[in-house]
């Protein structure tokens, strides 16, 4: 973004990105995922997240549509895969009856980490920006039809839900998922109105202090109660 708004510094944004585009695409498997939760230390059904592939994808795509690289497109392409494998086949989706929840922290159990999920969904949305792929595009309306049918669940009355398990949105992932309701507004128009109206909802609890003050006690005794797994230094 920075390297596109121009400015003095341009140049050096440019390389910059170009240099983590470079590490993305030597950083693959063979399967065109990148590896995740062994490097924290991490138990997990999959070694990949659904997130990390979106945003992947997302970088190599961009790569590809500023320099007309195709080995970045190749990369792209190749990164799908572990967002079409099922958590059982150690991919990153899991087969709801709605369509397709696609998991930032694959488990044995459904999680449906919200953030995580619209971050893939926008990794297959910049990829398909750049080249009709008939099976992305039907994992991106699988994801699509599964979140719209899920959205609800996220809804606690006064605060959102991190995730499909009950755990309340830190007030940083309450506005996040707030930008990300926006944001799916305008990438999807047919699907606009039920985007809108729940971020208009977790905006009117945003705004009351009491809402506010009710999730903050409530997230804090959830972090006590359960502890993080890890602790990143």
């Amino acid at each position: 973004d920075r390297w596109l708004d121009g400015g003095t510094q341009a140049e050096e944004h440019k390389e910059a990105f170009l240099k983590l585009a470079r590490w993305a695409r030597g950083a693959q498997d063979h399967l065109g995922g990148w590896v995740v939760w062994s490097l924290l230390g991490m138990k997990c059904s999959s070694p990949y997240s659904a997130m990390t592939q979106g945003e992947g994808i997302s970088v190599l795509t961009r790569a590809y549509a500023v320099t007309g690289d195709r080995l970045y497109l190749t990369a792209a392409r190749a990164a799908l895969r572990p967002l079409m494998l099922t958590v059982d086949q150690g991919g990153t989706s899991r087969l709801v009856g709605e369509g397709r929840i696609l998991e930032e922290f694959p488990s044995d159990a459904p999680s449906g980490i919200l953030n995580g999920w619209v971050f893939a969904m926008f990794g297959l949305y910049d990829f398909l920006l750049v080249e009709d792929h008939p099976e992305a595009g039907a994992l991106l309306r699988e994801a699509l039809r599964a979140l719209v049918a899920c959205l609800p669940e996220y809804d606690a009355g006064y605060w959102s839900y991190y995730d499909l398990c009950g755990r309340l949105a830190s007030p940083f992932y309450h506005d996040l998922h707030i930008a990300q309701l926006k944001a799916l507004e305008s990438a999807f128009p047919q699907e606009a109105a039920a985007f809108r109206q729940v971020r208009g909802e977790f905006e009117r609890q945003r705004a009351s202090p009491l809402c506010r003050a009710k999730a903050i006690v409530v997230k804090v005794c959830q972090k006590l109660r359960h502890p993080p797994e890890v602790v990143l230094r």
